[in-house]
């Protein structure tokens, strides 16, 4: 049924964002290209540290907190 079929897919996103290693770098590298438009130097060194201490924990967050059941209730 159409639940199971929600509940199997928030599992394998899930899973998958715990898992790939590419995607944190995707993240990273995203971010970091962000912090290279900043013009003065030592805000940008300081604002891709910020990225790569930070691209870990967002994907820990964002992947504990995805609860199959919640998003598949609405």
């Amino acid at each position: 049924n159409i639940c199971q079929i929600c509940l199997d897919m928030v599992k394998q996103a899930r899973d998958q964002l715990q898992s790939n290693e590419t995607q944190q770098e995707e993240l990273k590298e995203v971010f970091e290209g962000e912090c290279k438009l900043i013009p003065i130097k030592i805000v940008t060194k300081e604002c891709i540290k910020l990225a790569d201490d930070f691209v870990p924990e967002l994907v820990e967050t964002l992947s504990s907190q995805m609860n199959p059941q919640a998003v598949c209730s609405v």
